[in-house]
Formats: C-alpha cells, structure tokens, sequence
C-alpha cells in the first residue's frame, strides 16, 4: 500500500507486533521550478491511498531515495522519489475511472478528505447527497463502490481513528476527546470505542491496544 499523507495532517498507526509491516517513509515538499513551495489544495492532490500494483519495485524506488538521502546525495534521492512518483501518477492514471464515474470519485474522495481534515465537524449523510445532487440512497451506493463502506461507517472509523491519536499523543480527558470529535456524551463515545476497537478509552490510552485498529506501537505524523 502506498499512502500520500497530507502536510499539516494527524495519522495514526500501527502493526501487529506478530506480522510486523515493512514501513518507508519520506517525507517531502512540492516545489515549482524557481523552488517555490506549492501549496495545492486537497482536489489537486493525488488521492490518498492505492495499492501498487508492482510492490517489490515500488518498494526498491523508495529504499534507494531513503539511502540516497541517508548517504548525504540529495540529488539522487531527489531523482529516486521523482520516478517513484512517476510509477504511482502511471498506475492511478491508468485506473482511475472515467467519465461520470471519475467525478463520483473525485468528488467523493473530496468529501472524505474533508471528514479526516474535520473529523468531528457534524456530518449529515442528506447534506453530502445534496451536494452530489443525488438521493441520500444513491448516494450511499455510489460511497460503498468507492470506499467499500457506508458513508455512517467511514465517519465513526474516522472518528476513532482520531480518537485513538488523541489518547496516545495529547493530555485531554476523555470527555474533551468526545467533544472535539463530535460526540454528544462521553458515555455513547466510549461505548461506540469500545464495540468498534474492542478496549475502552481508558484501557487504550494505558497501552493494552494488541488486537485494535491501530494495534501494537503507533507511529504518529503530524
């Protein structure tokens, strides 16, 4: 999997410590010709995730920028990231959909994007569908074939997801966790936690977290 987190962005994750992940990671800007740093906004950006077709290859791409970089040759891990990129702009290019089905993506894509910006912004399902200018039914469907949940799902997984980086990273009580991420009691917050990563907040943040979403020792960018 390859991931384009956003600059400014929150993420948290982890790995089962009995199926250690394999994780690269760089972390760069976009500069103009003149050297300039860009600042695109979220609909200019390539989505957000993808499963690379050519694993092994992409991931040797990235392993000779890491040592290029490591070994003090910024300009050939410049050169190494810049045709990593070039394979991921290839593959999403390639299969990205077309016509009205491209614009459903990009336009769900942008709602998503909103939500993990936001995540506890209050979300009505009937507003997004207005805004697609379709029927909340429709618009549910058209959300399942590209995200492979219900909009309600990807909403509560962004929410814990946030939740769960909060417990780990600031010093805020549960209650104000549940009020910054959009829960209306602290009771329903913990309880949803509870059913969804299996611990509650508490236990979480003491550091009993095998098994979660975000299982074994967490790596946070910010």
């Amino acid at each position: 999997d390859c991931l384009l987190l956003r600059r400014g962005g929150s993420y948290t994750a982890g790995h089962d410590p009995d199926r250690p992940l394999n994780l690269i990671a760089v972390h760069f800007e976009l500069l103009d010709a003149g050297g300039v740093r860009l600042d695109p906004s979220p609909d200019e950006l390539p989505p957000f995730s993808r499963k690379m077709e050519a694993g092994s290859f992409f991931q040797e791409l990235l392993t000779r920028a890491v040592n290029c970089h490591q070994d003090g040759d910024r300009q050939g891990a410049c050169a190494w990231l810049q045709v990593a990129f070039m394979e991921v702009i290839r593959q999403d290019v390639r299969t990205r959909p077309t016509g009205l089905l491209g614009d459903q993506a990009r336009r769900i894509e942008q709602i998503c994007e909103r939500i993990r910006r936001d995540p506890g912004r209050p979300v009505q399902v009937e507003e997004l569908a207005d805004e697609m200018h379709v029927s909340p039914k429709h618009f549910h469907r058209i959300f399942r074939r590209f995200q492979g949940v219900s909009p309600r799902a990807f909403i509560t997984r962004t929410r814990l997801e946030a939740a769960q980086m909060l417990l780990l990273t600031s010093n805020h009580s549960i209650a104000r966790i549940a009020e910054m991420l959009g829960y209306d009691t602290p009771f329903y917050f913990s309880r949803q936690f509870k059913a969804k990563v299996g611990l509650s907040p508490s236990d979480f943040r003491k550091g009993d977290r095998k098994g979660t979403i975000a299982p074994g020792p967490a790596h946070v960018v910010k």
